[in-house]
């Protein structure tokens, strides 16, 4: 069962955008948008003209948003692509017993893992303070508990675990609550103007110009009963390790595999050693990962997993999302060699290519810039830069909310004010430094366990740290520096 409410939201405007002025209708389509942006004048003036064209729209963003009536459009397109790959997914999916092997491994380590760590209980409630615990509670509300309320949340947690044991393979009846996450496709032009809500037709009569419309998200699932798990693993390195190494000896893994969840931020000093070793190169991404991967885990992981039209989805939002994905693309490769950096539904290979399955797609831009994790490898393997310019953020907990009632919707959608040092931190993100170091100096910083999403990882790394750097110092040295005053 999952759970609704009629709201929407947007993320603010990037670092490279004072505001921006949304538009959008909703239609059996889809949702049809048009954006006018302000952008800040070194990203026009100086930042377009610094780096080669397919740096500047690589990754980029022009619009995110959630819109509730765009689930439909989503679920339906997921299901009949999953549908499609039903025949091959099932030829590489688990069998019955190694199904419920794999499930003992996770719950044995993570039975293991689970205690009560107050330092980290508060580093994990401040890191996701703005974001929603689901039934309109966030993070932030969690802060009243005590030292004992939490010791019996996790004799909860626990004993549900014993119902794992003792209910294997069973779906759960859990209310989930949903969200949804459109991106628009990469821009093409670093514009003020896209599309005009605007419009009048001869009889004076508005009739938009729609931009694009967006008719593919992600659909966000989740629940406490399976996010409050993560409270309880303090070593989630140690954890990451123990389940991935267990699952790789049991199901006979050929190649030699690498995640961001063990290394941390070592991952890139991996990457940037495997691209210098000059083997052949592939990105791959698995489609609809979110249902795929509830076919290949196997039957005895339902009591995980959400039920649509008998395919089993796979939350978003659960401890377990990134270590299920990951471990269905363990799943999906382990009869072929070379290296893999594995995380979640993103399969990066050094070696021959041998892949050739509907479920998993090459994507030929990520393989020819060398894009892995956030960063591109293709100007300079030793100093990596990011790509892609955002005209909004990546991150989830700052997202505003929007109107998303029937009829054309206008609203202005603006940033905080960023001082200089900001900009300029950002605007060398794009030629590789981070104040006088390297960007990839400053991304092994990450530590095991604690990694996130790459997009997101940067912008705090932006936020946090650039009080206490020089960002200018590459700045004087291309001779710049007033562009961003």
């Amino acid at each position: 069962m999952a759970q609704s409410k009629d709201t929407g939201s947007v993320m603010p405007p990037g670092p490279g955008v004072a505001e921006y002025l949304e538009s959008h209708v909703m239609g059996p389509e889809g949702l049809s948008y048009a954006v006018r942006v302000k952008w800040e004048p070194w990203v026009k003036d100086w930042l377009v003209r610094s780096i080669p064209r397919w740096q500047v729209y690589h990754r980029s963003r022009l619009l995110a948003i959630a819109a509730n009536e765009l689930k439909v459009h989503e679920l339906q397109y997921r299901l009949a692509q999953t549908q499609e790959f039903i025949p091959s997914l099932k030829q590489a999916a688990l069998s019955q017993r190694q199904s419920l092997e794999l499930l003992m491994i996770v719950l044995d380590t993570t039975k293991k893992y689970l205690h009560y760590d107050p330092l980290w209980r508060a580093e994990y409630i401040k890191d996701h303070i703005n974001s929603s615990l689901g039934g309109g509670f966030r993070w932030r509300n969690a802060l009243a508990l005590s030292d004992h309320q939490w010791q019996e949340v996790l004799d909860l947690l626990k004993h549900n675990l014993e119902q794992l044991y003792r209910y294997v393979g069973y779906y759960s009846h859990i209310p989930w609550y949903t969200g949804i996450r459109s991106r628009s496709d990469e821009l093409t032009s670093v514009s003020d103007t896209y599309g005009d809500p605007t419009t009048t037709d001869l009889l004076g009569q508005l009739a938009p110009e729609w931009y694009t419309t967006m008719t593919r998200s992600r659909i966000i699932l989740f629940h406490p009963s399976m996010s409050l798990w993560t409270l309880f693993i303090s070593q989630k390195a140690a954890w990451y390790t123990e389940v991935l190494t267990k699952a790789m000896e049991y199901l006979g893994a050929v190649g030699d595999y690498y995640f961001p969840y063990v290394l941390g931020g070592q991952i890139y000093i991996k990457a940037q050693q495997m691209f210098n070793s000059k083997q052949p190169f592939q990105a791959n991404d698995g489609k609809s990962w979110e249902s795929s991967q509830g076919i290949l885990l196997g039957d005895y992981f339902r009591p995980f997993m959400v039920q649509f039209s008998g395919i089993p989805m796979l939350p978003s939002g659960e401890t377990f999302t990134s270590m299920f994905g990951t471990l269905a693309s363990i799943i999906a490769t382990r009869k072929l060699g070379g290296t893999w950096l594995v995380l979640g539904d993103d399969m990066n290979h050094w070696g021959k290519s041998e892949l050739h399955v509907p479920y998993i797609e090459y994507q030929p831009d990520d393989s020819k810039y060398k894009w892995i994790l956030g960063v591109s490898f293709s100007a300079d393997v030793d100093r990596p830069r990011i790509t892609g310019i955002k005209m909004s953020m990546d991150r989830a907990g700052a997202m505003r909310p929007i109107h998303t009632i029937p009829g054309i919707i206008e609203q202005s959608i603006q940033g905080r004010t960023r001082d200089p040092r900001t900009r300029v931190a950002w605007a060398g993100l794009f030629h590789g430094w981070f104040g006088d170091k390297s960007l990839i100096d400053s991304l092994t910083a990450i530590p095991p366990g604690e990694y996130i999403s790459p997009g997101e990882y940067i912008e705090r790394m932006v936020e946090e740290r650039t009080s206490s750097i020089d960002p200018y110092a590459w700045a004087e040295t291309f001779g710049v520096k007033r562009i961003f005053t």
